[in-house]
């Protein structure tokens, strides 16, 4: 940090001598800017630019799967909703790998789908209803691999 004030506060040369006031505020006002406008910036793309808030927003536990799944390769063990990035939702697998599907929810219906990529789509992997109550989502539907219905079960963390 002592650096960065060196930098734009102390090591300056002073400014042309035709209009020093003038060209002392020019200083003082650009070296502000070089600081503000990238933190208002990052800032905003952190916090508002891709937020699209969902009532499944958080880390949840797969805890139970209907018995057509339990020889499925490809549950994951845990799927992420995220926040700070909008339609993102992330499975990480009982080895540890993760991998980013794009997903989307009506509220009113009730019901969810899942596509292979992230804000692209690609193959949907699945295509459900959801029903929530406290720290327990059940989702309910088809697989892209199966012909009927699957349930998973899950728990939200903290």
């Amino acid at each position: 940090m002592r650096q960065l004030y060196d930098l734009f506060w102390v090591k300056q040369k002073p400014a042309a001598k035709s209009s020093p006031r003038i060209a002392t505020i020019g200083m003082y006002a650009a070296r502000v800017l070089l600081i503000v406008l990238p933190v208002i910036f990052t800032y905003w793309v952190a916090n508002y630019n891709n937020r699209s808030p969902t009532l499944l927003d958080g880390t949840w536990d797969v805890v139970e799967v209907s018995s057509n799944l339990e020889t499925t390769a490809g549950i994951p063990s845990v799927i992420f909703f995220e926040r700070n990035r909008a339609h993102l939702c992330v499975f990480k697998q009982e080895d540890g790998s993760y991998a980013w599907h794009h997903f989307e929810l009506n509220p009113e219906a009730r019901t969810i789908t899942v596509w292979q990529r992230w804000l692209q789509k690609g193959t949907k992997i699945f295509d459900g209803h959801y029903e929530m109550s406290g720290t327990r989502l059940v989702l309910n539907g088809k697989l892209a691999n199966k012909d009927e219905d699957s349930m998973i079960t899950l728990r939200k963390r903290g």
